[in-house]
């Protein structure tokens, strides 16, 4: 009783949102739709098709565990610690660039290949920063939204005059009565439909298909009679 209760204190409260601020809940309902959809966005980067089909002999649980982008960050830690000690020596070198001409050549041709490797992945990466980015911001703008709702709310219902709350009640109150009788006469619809396939499929032989059949017998009674004599 007490949880039949709650439900329909909850029902009532959401029918007075969706009177008093559908607009509000339209944009709640928007961003939660656009979080869905960047959620999905960055499952798929983090996990494509072509990543799960090179797993294919793995165990289910193994191709699961392959995330792209932890890998490439992994590879992105490991280059750019990579160059870090040739750069620190590189600076030395080139006080003295006559001395260390050979080494110094050595090592800028390390770091900028190193430094070309870090670029492609960084490129790699940028969409999926882009996607987390915004779904940062779009959970922050939701969590704002919902934050504000009881105090908009609150505003919207101040606002209305006696009158007014009157018929929202009121209003609220005739909806859940559609509802109610909507969902009884869907249910004794089906009991109809039921009940109308249960007679099709009880009589659905036809009057006509009964008299050929008797027909038939017949026929078949009276070559029998006639085989014996007595026709």
């Amino acid at each position: 009783m007490k949880l039949r209760h709650h439900l329909r204190i909850a029902t009532f409260n959401l029918r007075m949102y969706m009177r008093l601020m559908p607009d509000y809940l339209a944009e709640i309902a928007t961003v939660e739709a656009s979080i869905a959809e960047l959620e999905q966005q960055k499952e798929a980067f983090e996990r494509p098709e072509e990543a799960e089909a090179e797993a294919g002999e793995e165990s289910e649980e193994d191709a699961e565990a392959v995330n792209v982008v932890k890998e490439l960050d992994t590879k992105l830690k490991h280059l750019k610690n990579l160059i870090k000690e040739p750069k620190k020596e590189l600076k030395i070198l080139k006080k003295s660039p006559l001395l260390n001409a050979d080494k110094i050549a050595e090592f800028e041709a390390l770091i900028e290949q190193t430094e070309v490797e870090i670029a492609e992945i960084e490129a790699q990466l940028e969409p999926y920063k882009e996607i987390t980015k915004q779904l940062k911001e779009a959970k922050a703008k939701l969590k704002t939204l919902k934050n504000e709702l009881v105090k908009r709310l609150d505003v919207a219902r101040t606002a209305l005059t006696n009158e007014e709350c009157q018929g929202l009640v009121l209003g609220i109150f005739k909806d859940g009565l559609i509802v109610e009788l909507e969902r009884y006469v869907t249910a004794h619809r089906q009991q109809v439909i039921a009940a109308v396939e249960n007679w099709w499929d009880k009589y659905r032989v036809t009057l006509q298909d009964i008299e050929t059949e008797r027909d038939a017998a017949a026929q078949q009674l009276n070559e029998f009679l006639h085989s014996l004599g007595y026709a």
